[in-house]
């Protein structure tokens, strides 16, 4: 992990940003850091298959306080 501090990979960091049209974010880590960055163009989740989640409905039988 730290080999991602080195000297060539900063200079490989910046020649990339300078280099692109714009980062799009796949995850709410990456998502919240590049919020005020003026190449980010947002977040595009990973998608998730639904289908293998069980759906519980709730019963709600008197009112909620």
């Amino acid at each position: 992990m730290l080999k991602f501090r080195t000297t060539p990979f900063k200079k490989l960091h910046h020649y990339l940003y300078q280099n692109i049209q714009g980062v799009i974010a796949t995850d709410i880590d990456y998502h919240i850091p590049l919020q005020n960055h003026p190449k980010y163009l947002g977040l595009l989740p990973s998608p998730i298959n639904l289908d293998k989640f069980t759906k519980n409905e709730m019963e709600i039988k008197d009112t909620i306080v």
